[in-house]
C-alpha cells in the first residue's frame, strides 16, 4: 500500500508529507470494510483497480509512442549484446 501511494511523490514533491496519512487512511478504511466481507470490499475496489490498470497501460503506451526504441529491450539479441559489451557491470545497479 505504501509503495503505491509513494508514487504520488514521484509526480510532485508536494505530496510527500501526505504519503503516510493517505496510506494509513486507506488501510483503516480497508480494515473497517473487512467486516462486511470480501465480496463487498471487492465490489468497491475492483473498479478502482481496473481504472488504475488502465491508467498504467495508458502511461506505458504513451511512453512507447514517445520512445519506440524501448521495444528493442524485448529482443534477446539486445540483452546478449549488452551483456557482452558491459560484462559483469551489467548486473550492477551503479
Amino acid at each position: 500500500m505504501l509503495s503505491a501511494v509513494e508514487g504520488l511523490g514521484v509526480r510532485s514533491a508536494a505530496f510527500d508529507p501526505y504519503v503516510i496519512p493517505i496510506s494509513a487512511g486507506i488501510l483503516i478504511a480497508l480494515l473497517h470494510l473487512q467486516r462486511y466481507g470480501t465480496a463487498k470490499v471487492g465490489a468497491l475496489f475492483g473498479p478502482i483497480m481496473i481504472l488504475r490498470f488502465f491508467a498504467l497501460a495508458a502511461a506505458g503506451f504513451y511512453g512507447i509512442v514517445q520512445h519506440p526504441e524501448i521495444l528493442g529491450a524485448l529482443s534477446p539479441l539486445y540483452a546478449l549484446t549488452f551483456l557482452t559489451e558491459h560484462g559483469f557491470a551489467s548486473f550492477s545497479q551503479y
